[in-house]
């Protein structure tokens, strides 16, 4: 079999067909670079002084809302700052799909106790009875 060079391709007047794959390629990569930036500046979570324990590590579900509290008692869910009027329509309707695996709870260790419990009877109100609490890695 004879190699086909690029001078007696099928194109009667001498230009060459193939494509050069070389510019998509390099778009891709530079699209690849930028989304690997740009994704975990998409994760919107408050500072919080999580309490530092040695436990286990468990596997996380993509779909557990997070629910962060700072030490003022303020309620973030998934980053967006709720009232707690708010924050309980949205756990009722949550709480009621068949779906919904729980809620991961980021409470900062300044919080009072008191506020806490609440938080957790709302979310027990509005039916949702699987809690995770997150603390912070590597504990002194």
């Amino acid at each position: 079999m004879k190699p086909i060079h690029p001078s007696q391709t099928s194109c009667s007047n001498g230009l060459i067909t193939d494509m050069n794959v070389t510019p998509m390629v390099d778009v891709m990569l530079v699209l690849l670079v930028i989304f690997m930036i740009t994704a975990p500046l998409m994760f919107r979570y408050q500072p919080l002084d999580l309490p530092k324990e040695a436990l286990e590590a468990t596997q996380s579900d993509a779909s557990m809302m997070t629910l962060s509290i700072t030490a003022d008692g303020a309620l973030f869910v998934d980053g967006i700052k709720m009232s707690e009027d708010d924050f309980v329509s949205l756990m009722s309707a949550k709480g009621a799909e068949s779906t919904f695996s729980g809620v991961r709870i980021m409470a900062d260790t300044s919080l009072p106790y008191g506020r806490l419990l609440h938080v957790m009877r709302l979310l027990q109100a509005a039916g949702i009875t699987k809690m995770t609490f997150v603390s912070a890695p590597n504990a002194p």
